[in-house]
């Protein structure tokens, strides 16, 4: 297990890395405001459980990213306001990446490449993305976002489903999918 946990405001630089061969519970863990680069990597031919979570507002570059040849369970969570760039990464044999964000003024949050990707938003002036794109893959993608001017993106996959409930929301399902913008109803795909 490798792990970085920071309590307080105004942290730079909180990661976790594990690089090996089987690496198993790598986490970053922060409960504060104000902390930048967020971070738990593992880079092996086995990554179980890599996760980075916050618990505060105004936060930014949380990543979860698991490289390696079977990648399980790798989630970006964050609880607050006003972050940024929350993003689950995998690639390799991946399943079940989640990137989740509950508040408002959230960008760029994305899960991405593998098998299951989900990227919920709970939030305002929000976007989400959940598989494939460059490198294309995904399979049973899922973007949802639940927000005013919000975005969800579940692309590149076999069972792609993207759905926004706000004002002014948009959602996109595929490449080759129709996209409902709506100012004053659901959009979804």
């Amino acid at each position: 297990m490798t792990a970085a946990t920071a309590v307080f405001d105004g942290n730079q630089a909180i990661s976790s890395t594990a690089v090996g061969d089987t690496n198993i519970a790598t986490a970053a863990t922060v409960v504060g405001n104000a902390n930048n680069g967020v971070a738990a990597g593992a880079d092996g031919s086995l990554n179980i459980a890599t996760a980075a979570t916050v618990v505060g507002a105004d936060n930014g570059a949380v990543t979860a990213s698991a490289v390696g040849d079977n990648d399980f369970v790798t989630a970006a969570t964050v609880v607050g306001r006003g972050n940024n760039g929350v993003a689950a990464d995998a690639v390799g044999g991946n399943f079940a990446n989640a990137a989740v964000v509950v508040g408002g003024d959230n960008t760029d949050v994305h899960a991405q490449r593998g098998h299951f990707n989900a990227a919920v938003v709970v939030g305002n002036d929000s976007t989400a993305f959940a598989g494939g794109e460059t490198g294309d893959e995904g399979n049973r993608d899922l973007a949802i976002v639940v927000a005013n001017n919000a975005q969800a993106r579940a692309f590149n996959g076999n069972n792609d489903i993207a759905i926004a409930r706000a004002d002014g929301a948009s959602a996109i399902a595929g490449p080759a999918t129709t996209s409902w913008t709506s100012s004053r109803r659901c959009s979804h795909y």
